[in-house]
C-alpha cells in the first residue's frame, strides 16, 4: 500500500479549521453525558411502570455515574478520531479533484460534505448513546431490585439482523444468558431488549431508581 502524500500547508490549516480539537471533543463528551443520563433516568422509570410504581428516577450516582462518564469519554473520542479521518480523506479527495483550489474551493465544499454527513451521523450517535445507558439502567435496576433469579424473553419488533434473530429463537433464558448477550446486540438503530417474565412485585416505596 502507497504512503499518502504529504498534505500541503493549506490542506493542514483547513484541517485544523475544521478538525476536533480537545474543547471540541470536551464539549461533545459533556453533552454525550448528559443524554445518557437523560436515557438512564427514562429507562428506570419505564422499568417501574412496569412493576406499578410511578416514581421519579434519580440521576446515576456511585459506580454507575462512573461508568456513563468512562463511555461517555471513550465515545467522545472515538467520534472525533473517525470524524478527524474521515476530514482528512475528504481534503485529500477535494485535491484529487481539483489540485490547483484555493481556501474557498475547500470551504464551500467541506461545508456541504460536514452538513450532509451530520443529518444521519448525529442521530446514529445520539441513538446508539441512548442504547447503551438504557442497557446498564435495565441492568441496575434488575441487580439492585433483586431480580437475578428470573427468566428472560428478546422483545421488540420483529428482528432483522442475525444476531437477534437468534436470540428471539433462544425463547426463554437465565441471567447467565442474559449477561453473555449484553443489549444493544450491533451497532446501529437495535431496539430489541431483554425483558424479565416474572409474576414478582417490588414494593413501591422499596423500589431502588438510582
Amino acid at each position: 500500500m502507497s504512503t499518502p502524500a504529504a498534505l500541503s500547508q493549506l490542506q493542514r490549516t483547513i484541517i485544523l479549521l475544521y478538525g476536533m480539537q480537545s474543547a471540541d471533543i470536551a464539549d461533545l463528551e459533556a453533552e454525550i453525558l448528559e443524554g445518557s443520563k437523560r436515557a438512564w433516568k427514562t429507562a428506570l422509570e419505564e422499568k417501574a411502570r412496569e412493576y406499578g410504581c410511578r416514581k421519579a428516577a434519580r440521576d446515576p450516582s456511585r459506580g454507575y455515574l462512573s461508568e456513563l462518564k468512562t463511555r461517555a469519554e471513550a465515545d467522545a473520542k472515538s467520534i472525533a478520531n473517525t470524524w478527524n479521518r474521515e476530514l482528512e480523506n475528504q481534503v485529500r479527495r477535494l485535491y484529487d479533484q481539483n489540485p490547483r483550489a484555493n481556501r474557498y474551493y475547500y470551504i464551500d465544499n467541506l461545508e456541504a460534505w460536514a452538513s450532509q454527513r451530520n443529518v444521519w451521523k448525529a442521530r446514529q450517535i445520539s441513538v446508539q448513546t441512548e442504547q447503551n445507558a438504557r442497557a446498564l439502567a435495565q441492568n441496575a435496576f434488575r441487580a439492585e431490585n433483586g431480580l437475578r433469579g428470573t427468566m428472560y424473553r428478546y422483545t421488540g419488533p420483529p428482528p432483522v439482523s442475525e444476531i437477534c434473530q437468534r436470540r428471539f429463537a433462544m425463547g426463554l433464558v437465565d441471567e447467565e444468558t442474559v449477561q453473555q448477550n449484553p443489549t444493544p446486540a450491533h451497532l446501529g438503530p437495535c431496539i430489541h431488549e431483554w425483558q424479565e417474565v416474572t409474576t414478582e412485585r417490588i414494593p413501591c416505596e422499596e423500589m431502588w431508581l438510582g
